[in-house]
């Protein structure tokens, strides 16, 4: 086996390369690059000094750091104060790898990008995204290396039989992706990631990483700064931004460092000129009076470097333009403005009109939990539900199935646009048509996604006390994580065909398993399902693709085990007969519970339990096995080790009448678990159910038969 891995990772034959793709594919993660493209562009002309022979706070030009310098280079900045627009403009602007070259003596230089998002999914947040993102990132420009970095999985990838028992689950089980190595998911570790990244890092020559937004980081800042100095052995090197938080200032306490607020004084005089210049008001208010210009040396003085807080006294004097305001009224409004971020957003909701307050408490709340949902919330979407009616499920349920022309679409989205600057003051807006979106027809406008003006309006939003005025504005029986749903059901039904066309599928069935993982998310906060909701997302999957987006589901109650959709299996399966052994539920979904849970390390235990408690045997036959024993190979499998939530999922198994001889059993709790307390506990629990067991068939020959003989007789005293 290792001879024919070796020939294929020298001869880069297809079946290598796509290897290759499988592991980098692993390490992605959904919402990963997200991030970076929702960080504004630098406005032209902006921070072009960064690449002089300026020197800063540290003594050393960032240009010359680039050409020869090493180590960490530190861009801090006050909150809003355009640290993420300069580190997404130093890594998207030629001269940084034209520079970079110069540090490299064959000219070869590797980069890599991540920022953190404290607002965003666990991934975007946290040590596991961040180095799962550079390793996927330098990988993809070095997928030679893959093999060297990730040994032990390169030989499960060539043979089919070890991969299809294995863990490295098929992250996109739909038909989309054709190719013999699919994209798959590994239980990768934190530990294990840091090790590779950096095996990884020593054998690349010349590697500059840029991570931004340390203060998101959802951890202890000591543990990253240990973190990002660990990357550093091996001659890479890393430009950081962060906010100057104590920890950080010791952590890097020596380091060529910029301080943003003292080098964008320039810059924003040149942003306030460049859009109030084109204005013919304000060039008339200029005529008549230059004392009009003081007005721009005082956005620039009163800003300290908050090029954020200049942006929005930038759009209300272009508003006052528009009313005709005089020099005196529009100085006034500057007054007005608080300095600090914070207050100026409490400003802005207090400019909000009462009659407005229920529409925009809700978009916001909507849009916080559209963080967590790798499709967000769009503006075709957002536009289709008219969420003060609190009754959503009758107004989904009213809604055809009929697509969207895009005249239709385009209109919608321009109301949208406009409701989020009346209602939310502006707080919330749409994101730029993304112009590589070409998914589906309406994609260009309707896929636009509803973002916030800014992270620091997110942090605003996220306050204890504005959470709870959200809250109270919005009503007590409007839900946010009900409402998305329904947006994302509205959104199957009007902006996608029926039956869906080829080039819709893909984003469609992303669509449709993120309201599914809604759905969930429901269940999990309130203990109940949102049935009728759920019912209607069934009915868009029948209508539109007649089965679910998922290859191991014939049917949607199929579907919904894979989500966890406990709560609502209890509902839909007590209603519904079943043939099977005069069982009320069939094997395959048990199986399903077990084998292929969407997205997670270890079954969902309330699944499982659910479909238990309806009659579903882990001993039923499948095909070759049962139940039991799939799932005990599957456990096996698994490297180098299984999750622990496989352990309370074992313990109720035998509870509800799985062999407690099964085969692997013994192997698994010993060797596929770490040493814990719910690992002495289940194996307590076997040790004395086989004791029982033992005692209470003394008649029987063998062991396994009074296995057999307990685990019938636990059935039917159940079933009774």
């Amino acid at each position: 086996m290792d001879d024919v891995a070796n020939e294929l990772s020298e001869d880069g034959s297809p079946q290598a390369r796509g290897m290759q793709d499988a592991i980098i594919n692993s390490l992605a993660f959904p919402r990963m690059n997200n991030r970076q493209e929702e960080i504004v562009e630098a406005h032209p002309g902006t921070f072009e000094w960064l690449f002089q022979s300026n020197s800063f706070e540290s003594g050393i030009p960032f240009a010359e750091w680039l050409r020869s310098g090493n180590g960490i280079f530190w861009i801090s900045g006050k909150a809003g104060s355009g640290k993420s627009t300069l580190m997404k403009f130093i890594y998207k602007n030629p001269k940084t790898m034209e520079i970079l070259r110069e540090w490299a003596p064959d000219g070869t230089v590797t980069m890599a990008w991540f920022s953190f998002w404290n607002s965003g999914t666990a991934n975007q947040k946290s040590t596991n995204g961040l180095l799962r993102a550079i390793l996927c990132a330098l990988l993809c420009q070095a997928p030679d290396k893959v093999k060297s970095v990730f040994p032990k999985y390169w030989p499960k990838y060539w043979d089919p039989a070890v991969k299809a028992s294995s863990d490295l689950h098929q992250v996109s089980p739909d038909s989309s992706d054709k190719s013999e190595f699919n994209t798959l998911m590994v239980q990768w570790t934190t530990r294990e990631l840091r090790e590779s990244l950096i095996k990884l890092l020593s054998q690349l020559d010349h590697v500059c990483l840029f991570i931004d937004g340390l203060n998101e980081f959802d951890g202890e800042p000591e543990t990253l700064v240990e973190l990002l100095k660990s990357f550093l052995k091996d001659g890479a090197k890393i430009c950081l931004s962060s906010r100057p938080l104590e920890n950080f200032q010791i952590g890097f306490d020596g380091v060529p460092r910029l301080r943003l607020e003292d080098e964008t004084y320039n810059d924003i005089k040149l942003y306030v000129e460049q859009k109030l210049g084109p204005n013919s008001e304000w060039n008339s208010l200029v005529i008549v009076d230059q004392a009009a210009l003081s007005l721009i040396d005082q956005i620039v003085e009163d800003a300290a470097g908050v090029f954020f807080w200049v942006v929005l006294v930038v759009r209300s004097l272009l508003r006052g333009l528009t009313n005709a305001d005089p020099i005196m009224v529009l100085k006034i409004r500057v007054r007005q403005l608080p300095v600090e971020l914070e207050q100026l957003f409490t400003h802005i909701l207090n400019s909000i009109e009462p009659l407005h307050l229920i529409w925009a408490s809700r978009a916001i709340q909507i849009r916080q939990k559209a963080s967590h949902v790798e499709g967000g919330l769009c503006a075709a979407g957002l536009s289709l539900l008219e969420f003060q009616e609190d009754d959503e499920i009758s107004l989904v349920s009213r809604t055809p199935f009929s697509y969207l022309s895009l005249q239709d679409t385009t209109l919608a989205v321009e109301r949208i646009e406009l409701l989020l600057q009346t209602r939310c003051g502006g707080l919330l807006e749409l994101a730029p048509v993304d112009v590589h979106d070409v998914s589906i027809p309406m994609g260009k406008e309707g896929n636009r996604k509803v973002q916030y003006l800014h992270r620091t309006v997110a942090d605003f939003f996220l306050r204890k006390e504005i959470s709870e005025i959200l809250i109270r504005y919005s009503g007590k029986v409007f839900s946010p994580e009900r409402t998305l749903l329904a947006c994302y059901v509205m959104r199957l039904r009007r902006c996608f065909h029926t039956p869906v066309q080829p080039n819709e599928f893909a984003l469609w069935a992303d669509l449709v398993r993120e309201a599914m993982e809604l759905a969930y998310t429901i269940e999990q906060a309130t203990g109940s399902s949102e049935s009728r909701l759920v019912d209607e997302l069934e009915r868009s999957i029948s209508r539109q693709a007649a089965k679910p987006p998922h290859k191991d589901c014939e049917d949607f109650l199929e579907f919904a085990t894979v989500h966890g959709l406990a709560q609502y299996l209890k509902r839909k399966l007590k209603r519904t007969p079943h043939d099977a052994s005069n069982l009320k539920v069939p094997p395959s979904y048990l199986n399903i519970a077990l084998c292929c849970p969407w997205e997670r390390k270890s079954p969902h235990r309330e699944t499982v339990e659910a479909l238990l408690d309806l009659g579903a045997d882990p001993n039923a036959n499948l095909g070759e096995a049962t139940v039991w024993e799939k799932y005990l190979r599957l456990i096996a499998d698994q490297l180098p080790r299984a999750d622990s939530g496989h352990l309370s999922v074992i313990t109720t198994l035998i509870q509800y009448g799985a062999d407690p001889m099964g085969p692997f059993l013994s192997y698994v709790i010993k060797y596929k678990f770490p040493s814990s307390s719910e690992k002495n506990t289940l194996q307590e629990f076997l040790d004395k159910t086989i004791k029982d067991i033992s005692n209470s068939e003394s008649s029987s020959s063998n062991l396994w038969s009074r296995g057999v003989k307990w685990t019938r007789r636990t059935l039917e005293r159940r079933k009774k």
